[in-house]
């Protein structure tokens, strides 16, 4: 497990965003997709069978009442559809999975080699630079860039960060874990998808959405079915962590950069980017997301989380506060 106070550190300095690059993407490489795919319809493999096992009496009612598939979009996304009657169905794109291991690559990296950080942030910036045009080209019927790997984009900086990107791939012994950040990054997405539908919140019919005539059109109503309620968006947050940590899993694997990244490249710190996506606030969300872990886990064990943990949620929510005071978001 990581120290505490790396991670502090960490989550603060993931946020801090630098100034725009050229976020020109060449094209994923398909084997990798493969990969993706492959390892995405594994994990939700597992992840049903362990709801079946040691899931909630909800968790268990709203896993059995979805169908899981990956789709072929280029947006890395994960979402749910109402499909017919109570049934529903979760898809996520190929390049979703792939998306969050690059996340987890830099994370890998930067923290065993701190100098490289600014080029982590540097990378991060293009993932959300990627995903604003991505959300603005699909609106527009126009075509969507991909999201190249740290060590492609790289190879396009000059200096430290040209030097950065022949790190990778990242040695074996550092795979295990970015496997698992990885992983559990996705599992906490696949979980929030479930949250939507034990809540009952508001959601697309899948026979519209797929009767999209082409990959514009459905990228489009992908967008438009995006545009859903903060409210909705932090209940099945909060349902997600909660339902984790009641079947186990320990709050530590919750504090992950991953899932700040994905945040992140959706709407930056910049929250005009919400006019386009109607998400939290991605700093707002994620503290929203580890105070329920510190509650969450806090009922469950009858102990408080370890200082560092909970110095490291304070630190991240004053910040977060600064940013939008800044920023003035509402």
């Amino acid at each position: 497990m990581r120290s505490p106070s790396k991670l502090r550190a960490r989550l603060l300095i993931s946020c801090c965003v630098l100034a725009l690059v050229d976020s020109s993407a060449l094209a994923y490489q398909e084997q990798d997709l493969k990969a993706s795919e492959q390892v995405s319809t594994q994990l939700v493999r597992d992840v049903k069978d362990w709801i079946s096992k040691s899931g909630t009496s909800e968790t268990k009612a709203a896993d059995t009442s979805a169908h899981f598939a990956v789709d072929h979009s280029m947006m890395p996304g994960i979402w749910v559809l109402q499909a017919s009657g109570s049934r529903y169905e979760i898809r996520a794109t190929r390049p979703f999975h792939l998306v969050l291991t690059y996340l987890a690559d830099t994370d890998a990296i930067t923290f065993r080699q701190q100098k490289y950080l600014a080029c982590k942030q540097v990378y991060d910036q293009y993932l959300h630079d990627v995903f604003r045009d991505n959300a603005k080209s699909s609106l527009r019927g126009d075509p969507l860039k991909e999201v190249s790997a740290p060590e492609i984009f790289s190879a396009t900086s000059s200096g430290l960060c040209r030097e950065f990107g022949k790190l990778f791939p990242i040695p074996q012994e550092l795979r295990d874990n970015r496997n698992q950040s990885a992983n559990n990054a996705f599992v906490f997405f696949y979980f929030h998808e479930l949250g939507h539908i034990s809540k009952r919140h508001r959601l697309p019919d899948a026979t519209t959405f797929f009767s999209a005539t082409n990959k514009a059109a459905k990228d489009r109503a992908f967008l438009e079915y995006m545009k859903r309620s903060r409210q909705q968006e932090n209940e099945a947050d909060e349902w997600a962590v909660n339902q984790l940590i009641e079947m186990g899993l320990q709050p530590q694997h919750l504090f992950n950069l991953p899932i700040l990244g994905i945040l992140l490249a959706s709407t930056g710190i910049d929250c005009a980017t919400e006019s386009i996506s109607t998400h939290s606030f991605a700093i707002t969300r994620m503290v929203n997301i580890l105070k329920t872990v510190q509650t969450s886990s806090e009922k469950k064990y009858k102990r408080e989380l370890p200082k560092e943990m909970k110095n490291a949620i304070n630190d991240f929510e004053v910040f977060g506060r600064k940013v939008s005071e800044k920023l003035k978001c509402g």
